[in-house]
């Protein structure tokens, strides 16, 4: 059989277990989707009790507002796995209304993103849900009724001072309107985007105090690989397919794939641009190397192929989707790797929210033929290693994790 499992039987491959693998760990369409920590401070995210004392908001004289409602419609896969069943209903008798929420407690300094999932049945007239933290901003300006769940969100960076938050469901009146809400998330984390919903029902993610009744923490993906002999202080290449979830939200830099000490890192940096760095830390005495570019699909939810090879003490290469940025001379030697992680910094810092797939690393500054190879994959096929092996392109003592199913890496080693 055709499988990396059958090549391992066969004495082809050696399979490697990752040294660390804690935090949130999922797949999806994009191959391994790693996220930072979060926290969701909604403590009633699908609607439980609607009186104004936790968060949804009571009936008003023009709205009637019901929890534990059977959702009208399935709600999205991503609710179900999270175990969400019942919704919000909020029935508003065609006079202009508001509707508000509980008022939360938000961590001073951090920003946030908020979002709902809404289906309109009916609307007599326009829903703007806003969020009121001392300056107001729109979560969701519904103005059309839909048969299907839509996840409305918005960033906001807090103000000093801006400690609270809440929200208004303001109808505009006209005719009556029934709408429904669920899956509700204001999360404070290290972004401008609203990453997949979470609650502390979803797998890796906890309740802060009673199911459903309390805020939830997601821990950070921690995702380590010790490759061994894979990879060389001399020389190298790292290989990956990756798709950033959404912008990054500042000028840092957010690591793809880091070894330790940061000897080798593939990172994103200034809002978008992509390279590859030797030594990026100022305690490393013989300085750094760096070699990238802008890249508009860099943060862009773009599918990238990125391939960045190195030989110590002369040079330094990036290549992402084909396009073969210029060499760069160098006259560093990268702190001698022993681990490599994927997704974030060591420790889970500076973590960017992406999928991760194909990851390959090789001891030698493999060829331009391995280069064109790999862009020529799909990226997170099992066939991508097996076809690199065919044609002669991974070679005895090549590491490769898929990251499409598990979590399994194996090394050439015949």
């Amino acid at each position: 059989a055709n499988s990396l499992e059958a090549w391992a039987s066969r004495g082809i491959l050696q399979p490697i277990a990752p040294t660390t693998a804690t935090g949130f760990i999922e797949y999806g369409p994009g191959g391994l989707l790693s996220l930072p920590a979060a926290t969701n401070v909604v403590p009633d995210v699908q609607g439980h009790v609607c009186d104004g004392s936790n968060w949804w908001p009571a009936t008003t004289a023009h709205t009637t507002v019901t929890a534990n409602v059977a959702p009208p419609v399935a709600l999205p896969a991503e609710l179900q796995k999270a175990g969400l069943t019942t919704c919000v209903s909020m029935a508003n008798d065609g006079i202009a209304d508001t509707p508000e929420t509980h008022t939360l407690s938000l961590t001073a300094g951090l920003d946030h993103v908020t979002s709902v999932y809404v289906l309109a049945s009916t609307l007599g007239g326009a829903l703007s849900i806003k969020a009121e933290t001392g300056h107001e901003f729109i979560v969701a300006p519904v103005a059309v009724a839909n048969s299907a769940w839509v996840r409305y969100s918005v960033y906001s960076p807090t103000a000093a001072g801006e400690t609270t938050l809440h929200l208004h469901f303001a109808f505009a009146g006209g005719t009556a309107s029934t709408v429904y809400l669920t899956g509700c998330g204001v999360v404070q984390e290290w972004g401008t985007y609203a990453s997949p919903f979470f609650c502390g029902a979803t797998h890796d993610c906890a309740f802060t105090g009673t199911a459903w009744a309390s805020s939830s923490t997601r821990t950070a993906t921690n995702l380590t690989y010790t490759p061994g002999a894979s990879i060389s202080a001399a020389a190298g290449t790292i290989a990956v397919g990756v798709t950033c979830l959404h912008p990054l939200p500042d000028m840092h830099w957010r690591y793809l794939i880091n070894t330790n000490a940061r000897g080798v890192s593939l990172a994103i940096y200034n809002g978008g641009s992509m390279g590859v760095d030797l030594n990026a830390t100022a305690a490393v005495v013989n300085g750094s190397a760096f070699f990238g570019g802008s890249n508009s699909y860099a943060s862009s939810g773009y599918p990238m192929n990125v391939v960045a090879r190195w030989t110590a003490a002369s040079t330094l290469d990036f290549n992402a989707n084909g396009i073969d940025w210029t060499q760069a001379a160098h006259a560093i030697t990268p702190t001698a790797p022993t681990t490599i992680t994927v997704g974030t910094q060591e420790n889970a810092s500076r973590p960017c929210a992406a999928y991760f797939r194909s990851l390959f690393i090789s001891p030698a500054n493999k060829s331009a033929e391995f280069v064109s190879g790999v862009q020529s994959s799909g990226g997170g096929e099992e066939d991508d290693a097996m076809r690199l092996i065919r044609d002669g392109l991974m070679a005895v003592g090549d590491f490769y994790a898929p990251l499409v199913h598990d979590l399994t890496a194996y090394r050439r080693i015949a």
